[in-house]
């Protein structure tokens, strides 16, 4: 749908371990992965380590003639560059194991994903991270029980409404709504709104 044509997707690398021995899925170019491997990209870039301390998605355009300024002396921009792509989205997800991982789509094509268009990606993504924990059988999580009151927020956001119209709703204050939706998402170990109502949908806590 939206054009990529390479991806990745690896857990998150220490900083002397090679992005090869941490990927699970990848049609890549195998030379591209061997530059990575040499130069530790992941561990001496600007975009792998932000997702140390973030689980925001980093989804950039980087055509050689208009280059991301932010970017452009980051090692894995220039190695995605000559290698012929303009574009990619970078989706950290919250795993049962120690460390993240990071779902990294490329395109041959310069196109950023705007907010809405990074919403719609990260339910398929959540999946995707989700039957790999299965298989590689790092999914025994505790149950999840989420109180009324969580439970009834997230149920409203599904269906679109802000915090403050929740408030309205719920006779409740919007902080008291962020509260419980942050609770919620903590429980359901989701790293957005959108996130931790698909989550909940999947274990059939709202419907």
């Amino acid at each position: 749908k939206y054009g990529f044509e390479r991806y990745l997707v690896a857990s998150l690398p220490e900083l002397d371990e090679k992005l090869s021995d941490q990927t699970d899925l990848t049609n890549r170019d195998p030379e591209l992965l061997q530059i990575y491997d040499e130069g530790l990209f992941p561990q001496h870039g600007t975009i792998w380590p932000s997702f140390h301390k973030s689980a925001i998605p980093i989804s950039l355009s980087f055509p050689k003639d208009n280059p991301h300024k932010l970017y452009l002396s980051d090692p894995e921009v220039i190695a995605l560059q000559n290698f012929g792509m303009e574009s990619a989205t970078w989706v950290p997800l919250r795993s049962s194991s120690r460390r993240p991982l990071i779902v990294c789509l490329g395109s041959m094509s310069s196109h950023a994903l705007n907010n809405d268009q990074l919403a719609a990606l990260l339910y398929p993504i959540v999946q995707l991270g989700e039957r790999l924990e299965r298989i590689k059988g790092t999914t025994d999580r505790p149950a999840v029980i989420l109180s009324d009151r969580e439970t009834q927020c997230l149920r409203w956001t599904a269906h679109g409404k802000t915090s403050l119209e929740i408030a309205s709703i719920l006779d409740l204050s919007e902080h008291t709504v962020n509260h419980y939706l942050a609770g919620a998402g903590r429980k359901l170990n989701a790293v957005s709104r959108p996130h931790a109502v698909a989550n909940a949908l999947r274990h059939g806590l709202i419907n």
